[in-house]
């Protein structure tokens, strides 16, 4: 019989240790010992459920803060595991998601989780039991890899290109701001929903990373008005960077203009010397999954694709 108990301070290097030692567990050790300190978690949000005292599965959850100055929390779930070989993982992931929920603190408003394809080896299994357990698909995106061939990229065709760190943060922000208007990413509209463009843009400047100053860039028409923008960032792997975000303003779409900003940031990731862009994109989002397929990011290189569940509660 399966059941289910939150930890003992005592016990995280052996909860971040469930299904392996190495760099990734010593990551997970650290990541959650700075959110206990922050007090972003707690070692009563950390489950492990066990057969016989065999541990069989794990989750947690974190509350974090939303920004932009307000001061709702997300709750997370995060660190899924199961055991390889469990005849009954469903029904311990769904004993470990009743616990978590139980666990929410009065007042909280959604619970989340994502799962990567690449990342959660377990992924039917915990999808099926997010979904018999109330969680609602939220969004899904798919991952797109663009790799530099070294051969020639397309200059650009009209539009110039500044630097954010030429035209300034604030600016940059206002840039980003106008361009999330009528957004399709399904996130983006909920984070847009609760801190309003202004404040949406100013927050995605906390995404800015050593190095991103060149290769955040907005693009001018050939009067002078802002057409959009696209952000090149490192990735946490070797030679790989990531699409932050990319954004047309409204009177501007419909002009194949994000097929040149598309191309600026290939053409950024090559001054920074970056093989391969991985990024992802709402599947619902038909205009940019269309151009990333132009513009030769590949949505087959990888199995990236994340599922992200919601649980809203009262």
């Amino acid at each position: 019989m399966v059941t289910v108990r939150h930890i003992a301070g005592s016990e995280l290097a052996a909860f971040a240790r469930l299904g392996g030692a190495g760099a990734s567990a010593d990551g997970l050790e650290a990541e959650f010992a700075e959110m206990w300190r922050d007090g972003e978690s707690r070692p009563e949000w950390c489950f492990v459920a066990e057969d016989e005292h065999r541990p069989v599965g794990r989750l947690a959850i974190a509350a974090l803060p939303v920004g932009c100055g307000i001061t709702t929390l997300e709750h997370r779930l995060l660190a899924p595991w199961l055991a390889d070989g469990d005849a009954g993982a469903v029904g311990s992931a769904r004993s470990l998601l009743d616990a978590a929920v139980a666990a929410l603190p009065p007042g909280a408003q959604t619970l989340d989780a994502r799962l990567n394809a690449e990342s959660h080896p377990h992924l039917a299994t915990w999808r099926s039991a997010l979904e018999s357990s109330g969680f609602a698909l939220f969004q899904e995106k798919r991952g797109f890899v663009w790799t530099d061939d070294r051969g020639p990229l397309p200059d650009p065709s009209g539009l110039g290109f500044r630097s954010l760190g030429e035209i300034g943060r604030d600016e940059y922000a206002a840039a980003m701001a106008r361009g999330i208007e009528g957004t399709l990413d399904r996130n983006d509209r909920h984070y847009v929903g609760l801190c309003g463009p202004d404040g949406w843009g100013r927050e995605m400047l906390g995404y800015i990373g050593p190095g991103d100053e060149a290769s955040w860039l907005v693009a001018d028409a050939p009067d002078g008005s802002l057409v959009g923008y696209v952000a090149v960032s490192a990735f946490d792997e070797p030679d790989t960077g990531t699409i932050i975000h990319i954004g047309v303003l409204p009177e501007h779409r419909g002009r194949g203009y994000v097929d040149e900003l598309l191309a600026a940031a290939a053409r950024a990731a090559r001054v920074r010397g970056l093989r391969h862009i991985l990024s992802d994109v709402d599947t619902e989002n038909a205009p940019m999954l269309a151009a990333m397929r132009r513009a030769r990011h590949d949505p087959d290189a990888r199995a990236w694709h994340v599922w992200h569940y919601r649980l809203a509660s009262g």
